[in-house]
């Protein structure tokens, strides 16, 4: 007995009468319509994340370096958290540019130098000790939001206070 009132209340909002056909088709008819209007909505450009892998390297005989770009890979996607090396570039350190076709800088990441590595290990006192070791040849590899517009990255190595010198142009295909 104590069940029946809720019996009752299950049975009467669980059934549900079924639609007719006519009731089917036209609401079917309703949703293409309304996919097949037309959407003022402005529709944003993917967004694209690129890796890039670069070799460095010095030449000890006449003092100059130069940087390959290994690859570059393009994919959709959006990065959670964009992280584009130190803040301000220091003598030795490199700068990546993101340009548009009329060399309109979009975004900077600031390479630290990629020749010098920093090592850690325990010593004789077993203490942990920094060393930093300094290369003839690096590998670098940055990943980023690639920027809306980007036709041109350009690698530049600071060498003083305002003065800096370009060792690479890369082209980005569409």
């Amino acid at each position: 007995m104590k069940f029946y009132p809720i019996l009752l209340f299950f049975l009467l909002f669980a059934c549900k009468t079924p639609k007719s056909n006519t009731e089917t088709a036209a609401a079917n008819a309703d949703a293409k319509e309304k996919v097949a209007e037309p959407s003022n909505v402005s529709k944003r450009a993917t967004e694209k994340i690129i890796f890039l892998n670069y070799l460095f390297t010095k030449n000890k005989e006449d003092k100059t370096e130069t940087v390959e770009l290994i690859d570059k890979i393009i994919k959709e996607g959006k990065l959670k958290q964009d992280e584009l090396g130190k803040p301000i570039a220091q003598v030795g350190d490199y700068l990546c540019l993101f340009m548009d076709k009329n060399y309109k800088l979009l975004k900077k990441a600031i390479i630290a130098n990629p020749y010098v590595k920093s090592l850690e290990h325990v010593n004789e006192e077993n203490e942990m000790e920094r060393t930093e070791v300094k290369l003839e040849e690096a590998k670098y590899s940055l990943r980023t939001q690639l920027p809306f517009g980007t036709e041109n990255i350009i690698i530049e190595k600071m060498e003083g206070p305002g003065q800096v010198k370009r060792l690479l142009l890369s082209k980005i295909e569409k």
